[in-house]
């Protein structure tokens, strides 16, 4: 159940700038150490081991909530050429009910990387996740790649859920110089909104924070839908279908 759970609500990981100088037609010799791109180190052998808490809703004639927390694994496990010659990391996805329990290999990813952008497939979809140079205040189209209409289907309820995204859903919100997450302090933390929609029946919302030289410290999702309701009570109370995932870095290479 918890592995079916995990396939069914994994979305997770990533870029896109051309600077020129438009004082001189010399094109300007940039610092890249300065465009973002250690916020997703990729190289063999890395990997990150995140706690993941679930909440999901489900209603036949009661709502039904079901906790659960597992610990996934990402771990980098191959590279190749695409056919326009980018660079593609495979990473190998593990999942284990907590650290006394033996890891089970559950599922696999590819993240493309090029000096403009990041991409993440999962199940035959690719996420921008990231684009370059990083700049607060700076959107782009993250499903720029995924039909509108494209179902996801949560606790057998079929979601839209990109059909609530506008052209530039995906934005810097902010750079901190330092922050707390549930697992610890990080430095340099990019926070990245991907998605937020409400209404009186859905409620999206999606966001992610990297950590420079780390990646992913934390990722949130909210997939929601219930029926009418007073919209200034508090939503998620009155879930009837969906989930919510809350996912913090516990340990990294």
């Amino acid at each position: 159940m918890v592995k079916m759970q995990f396939i069914k609500t994994i979305f997770i990981i990533l870029v896109t700038g051309l600077v020129i100088n438009a004082c001189d037609p010399e094109v300007e010799v940039l610092d890249e150490t300065t465009f973002g791109y250690t916020y997703t180190p990729l190289e063999l052998g890395k990997f990150w081991i995140y706690k993941t808490d679930s909440i999901y809703f489900s209603k036949e004639i009661v709502v039904t909530i079901d906790s659960v927390s597992v610990e996934i694994m990402e771990e980098v496990v191959d590279t190749f050429r695409n056919a326009n010659n980018e660079l593609v990391f495979s990473l190998d996805q593990y999942l284990r009910k907590d650290s006394s329990a033996s890891w089970e290999l559950v599922g696999n990813s590819f993240v493309t990387s090029s000096k403009s952008k990041l991409i993440k497939s999962e199940f035959g979809l690719d996420f921008i996740k990231l684009v370059y140079p990083v700049a607060k205040n700076k959107s782009w189209n993250g499903n720029v790649y995924i039909g509108s209409r494209q179902l996801i289907t949560f606790q057998g309820e079929p979601f839209e859920l990109f059909s609530y995204w506008n052209n530039n859903s995906y934005y810097y919100v902010d750079i901190k110089p330092k922050e707390m997450i549930s697992s610890g302090s990080f430095e340099n933390v990019l926070s990245v909104e991907e998605a937020d929609y409400t209404d009186e029946i859905i409620k999206i919302k999606s966001n992610s924070k990297y950590a420079d030289h780390i990646g992913l410290v934390y990722h949130e999702a909210w997939f929601l839908k219930r029926g009418f309701a007073n919209p200034n009570t508090p939503y998620d109370p009155k879930a009837e279908r969906g989930v919510i995932i809350r996912q913090y870095l516990i340990q990294h290479n």
